[in-house]
């Protein structure tokens, strides 16, 4: 993957992704920075599931026999 960001040097990007250790990335001035994430099966236990209940619920599937 590749993104763009506007940063200054002596900025610090933190980088995370889900099943991945986090890293903090401190700006040298370089116009390139290149970030290999180390895997950690460990982290997948720390993900957290949200949702709406803002609109109302569909019933997608029908219940009983015909």
């Amino acid at each position: 993957m590749f993104f763009k960001l506007p940063v200054a040097t002596g900025d610090v990007l933190e980088i995370s992704a889900v099943g991945f250790k986090s890293q903090s990335v401190k700006v040298t001035g370089l116009s390139d920075i290149s970030v290999l994430m180390e895997e950690s099966a460990t982290e997948l236990n720390e993900v957290v599931v949200t949702g709406n209940r803002g609109t109302p619920r569909v019933k997608t599937e029908k219940s009983g026999t015909r």
